[in-house]
Parts: C-alpha cells; structure tokens; sequence
C-alpha cells in the first residue's frame, strides 16, 4: 500500500512492512501514522509511514519473514556502507572491473568489495540446508537399491516356493511365456502398490517441504515422473529377472520334487 521513495523527500518518511503494521497499528491503516526512532542523531525526528510492503526473509533463504523491518530513505539516514544490485545480460564475472573502475572514477577512497552474483549468494545463503538434503539424497538411494533388491528377493522366494506347482501347470499346458507372465504380473502388483502409496505421500507432504525449502514447489511433475518412471523400470527388471527363472523350469524334474 502506499507509494516508494521519491529520489528527494521533503519530509521525513519510512517504509514499512506488512509485520511492523500488524504490530503497532492493527485495527486501521498504517499510511500516514508516525514513528520515531530512538537514537543520538535525531532522537525528536518523527516519520511519516508513507508506504507498507510484504516481509522479507532477511538472514537467509530458508527463514520465515517475520523480522519486523522499517526502510529508510537513503539521504535522511545515510549508512557508511551500501549494496548494489545489478542486472546484466552478460556473464557478471565479467562485469567487476567495469563496476570497480566506475566507482573509483566517482570516488577514489570509496572500496568495491564482496562481489557474488545472485545464484552465488543463494547458494551461499542455503550452504546450512544443503548438506541435509544431500544427506537425504543418499538415503533415497540406498532405499531405492534396498527396494529393487527386496522386490527381488521376495519374487525370487516366491518362485522357489512353487516350484511343484509351476511344474504341474506346465505339465497340464502352461507356456513358458504364461508362467513368466504370471510371476512377473505379480512382482507389477507389488510395484505398483509401492508406487500409488509412494506418490500419494509425496503430494501431502510436498506441501511442508515447499514451506521449508526456497523455491521448491509443492508438486514437481517431472520430477515425479521421472521417479515413477526409473524406480517402477527398476523395479519391474528386479520382477522379471525370477519370472525368467519361473519359466525355465523343467516340470518333469518339478514333478519328481513333489
């Protein structure tokens, strides 16, 4: 609500955000109210709320925005030290000398220091969060090479125990492709069970990890293909290596087990 900053204000104003007018002006509109703020250059100076804005993350990415944060005019309370923000259609790597020099041809004594681009900065901001989420990603792929491995075993189990009936049902007619199909049908059951109860869980808790994490959405659908698709195709080859098996038996030598 409001207006920004004119280059030059006739009076003292501020900026303020949505949390600073929640708290001190809760039932009316904070444009137009005062505040003072107490320090030993003009602790009688009063502003005028001229503008209200959102609240930012200040100390890094992963916060909430619950800082309370006045903006000040630049001229009425200067800081030694200022930020820059650039956009460039070129590498900005290659932009520094450019700005330094620039800055030095305004002023000699003032320091060009702490030059990121902005995909440095937010990886630097997220260094905390990064490592757990690296962390987390070799825990899903231990699980999914314990999943392909379990599917594997419990198949493989399976088609051990039913040697004498898979024998007995190639003796009355069964094909080979007919035994392997059926073993295979079923490891495809499995998976897809695991799939759904998988996928269902990923989209009621996309939500949390889309509050936690910056810019990560609540639903990724290539994301979540590609997982349906490489851990199901996973899967499914773990299934068919025991159906291949399945349909390899010799039902007479099942037949003289039984």
């Amino acid at each position: 609500m409001g207006r920004n900053f004119a280059a030059h204000e006739a009076e003292p104003v501020v900026i303020v955000d949505e949390n600073v007018a929640d708290k001190y002006w809760p039932n009316g509109n904070a444009l137009g109210q005062r505040l003072r703020m107490a320090d030993t250059e003009a602790p009688d100076r009063w502003y005028t709320v001229v503008g209200v804005v959102a609240p930012v993350k200040q100390g890094n990415l992963a916060q909430m925005p619950t800082k309370e944060t006045v903006y000040w005019h630049y001229e009425q309370r200067p800081r030694s030290s200022t930020v820059i923000a650039l956009r460039t259609v070129v590498p900005p790597g290659q932009l520094a000398g450019a700005i330094g020099a620039a800055i030095t041809a305004l002023d000699p004594e003032v320091a060009l220091y702490d030059v990121q681009t902005m995909d440095d900065r937010v990886a630097s901001s997220l260094g905390a969060q990064r490592t757990p989420m690296v962390l987390a990603l070799v825990f899903a792929g231990v699980a999914f090479v314990v999943a392909v491995i379990g599917i594997y075993g419990v198949l493989a189990w399976a088609v051990s125990q039913r040697i004498n009936e898979i024998g007995l049902r190639m003796a009355l007619g069964a094909r080979a492709a007919d035994i392997g199909r059926m073993i295979l049908g079923q490891g495809g059951r499995l998976v897809a069970i695991g799939l759904v109860v998988g996928v269902a869980g990923s989209l009621a808790l996309g939500r949390v990890l889309a509050s936690q994490l910056d810019r990560v959405g609540a639903f990724d659908p290539a994301v979540l293909a590609v997982t349906v698709v490489g851990l199901g195709g996973a899967a499914l080859v773990a299934s068919w290596l025991p159906a291949r098996r399945a349909a390899r038996i010799d039902p007479l030598e099942a037949l003289r087990k039984e």
